[in-house]
């Protein structure tokens, strides 16, 4: 009867009629990973019909769709999970976050990298929005496949206590509303905001339309972008974003920019980062920095294949630079 009740609630609609996979033609775009910058898209409801109608089906018919989805498809629904958890966050509607749980039932562990399907999120967010673990634990793990089933079954218990640390997110509030930044095992304790700063430095870069952004996390700063020598050190500091661009209109593993804001404890420690990159840029990999009392923004040109011709220099990186240099003055951040 409590089956019942929470099928209800989620949608009404009808089962997938072919052998085809409904989720084939279903792809994000980039934009559509960003949970820090996170905008409605189309998509979420079109995944959402899908899987409710998925939901409301008997085992029988839940199994043979899942057998016809591809690893593609699976992956599409790993994104949709995360996205509808975040819209489940900012809204505080508990359908929503409970959207995002049952499409992770639809997916085959199998046909994924067993790194990349978690249910930790999810489980947070039906928690904080006052969903019953327990009985949505107990669905999910009948409905999944048996890969699928014991990643929820292992959270029955830690699913009480998670944190977004926990989930390896860190929450961000910005213009955009509620995000999640990526954060694994950096520290981060700035006194100021960086992570505003980082996404208004994203859409400041992404407004002067040569690249877009990739992705904006919690990072640590590496020393080899400060020395000429090879190093894999970090520098210390009180917190720091990364953020990675491409090229527009180039192929992956090409063109991009490599960005880092960061707060240090020290100010004169930031002229001497600032000086210590000048002197490390190359024409491979050239690089130019903005600094502001403790914190420092570092742009990297370059290409990640070898040997490809770069298309920046620190005389055209220097319109970053100086994007960086207004955000680090502006009062706002």
């Amino acid at each position: 009867m409590r089956q019942t009740v929470l099928v209800a609630t989620i949608g009404d609609g009808q089962a997938p009629q072919s052998a085809s996979s409904p989720l084939a033609a279903l792809r994000y775009s980039r934009a559509g990973h960003d949970l820090v910058r996170f905008v409605s898209d189309p998509l979420d409801d079109t995944i959402a019909n899908i899987v409710a109608s998925a939901w409301e089906q008997d085992d029988d018919q839940r199994t043979a769709l899942r057998s016809v989805l591809t690893t593609d498809d699976c992956y599409t629904l790993i994104t949709f999970s995360k996205r509808r958890t975040v819209a489940a966050l900012r809204s505080g509607a508990l359908l929503t976050g409970l959207e995002a749980i049952w499409a992770l039932t639809l997916i085959d562990r199998a046909k994924v990298d067993y790194r990349d399907l978690s249910v930790d999120f999810p489980l947070f967010a039906v928690r904080e929005l006052g969903g019953d673990l327990t009985d949505v634990i107990t669905l999910a793990v009948a409905a999944s496949e048996p890969g699928t089933s014991s990643c929820f079954s292992a959270k029955a218990e830690r699913s009480r206590t998670l944190t977004a640390k926990d989930c390896a997110l860190f929450p961000v509030r910005s213009h955009y509303g509620l995000g999640f930044m990526n954060r694994w095992n950096a520290d981060y304790q700035p006194d100021t905001n960086l992570a505003e700063l980082s996404i208004l430095l994203a859409d400041a870069i992404e407004a002067e339309g040569q690249y877009s952004i990739d992705d904006l996390h919690i990072s640590q700063l590496p020393e080899e972008w400060f020395y000429q020598e090879r190093r894999t050190g970090h520098i210390p500091t009180e917190g720091c974003v990364g953020l990675g661009a491409h090229l527009n209109g180039a192929p992956r593993y090409s063109h991009g920019l490599i960005v880092f804001a960061a707060q240090v404890r020290d100010e004169s420690v930031v002229s001497k980062l600032s000086s210590l990159a000048a002197a490390a840029s190359s024409t491979v990999r050239p690089r130019v920095a903005a600094i502001h009392d403790r914190r420092i923004v570092l742009i990297v040109g370059g290409s990640t294949t070898r040997g490809e011709p770069t298309i920046e220099s620190t005389d055209s990186l220097s319109r970053y630079a100086g994007l960086a240099s207004r955000l680090l003055e502006s009062d706002s951040v």
